[in-house]
């Protein structure tokens, strides 16, 4: 499965539940994906879980309700 491969995504609350079933769908069909999540501890459990190539999943930790965090996540 490589229908999304070259394309990346974002995923907030990708760190579990819903989130992290969608990232695990992005990454086995091909996506780079961005998980987003308030805690490190969260992101990077969910990171070494998906044993991904880590140049295509990379967790960042950002409060979406907070405009900066956005902004500071997509740089």
């Amino acid at each position: 499965m490589n229908g999304l491969r070259g394309k990346v995504a974002i995923v907030t609350g990708g760190a579990r539940g819903l989130g992290y079933s969608i990232v695990e769908r992005l990454v086995a069909e091909g996506a780079s994906v961005a998980i987003l999540a308030l805690h490190a501890e969260s992101v990077d459990n969910a990171v070494a879980k998906l044993g991904a190539d880590p140049s295509r999943v990379m967790g960042l930790v950002a409060d979406v309700s907070q405009e900066e965090a956005i902004r500071v996540a997509v740089a």
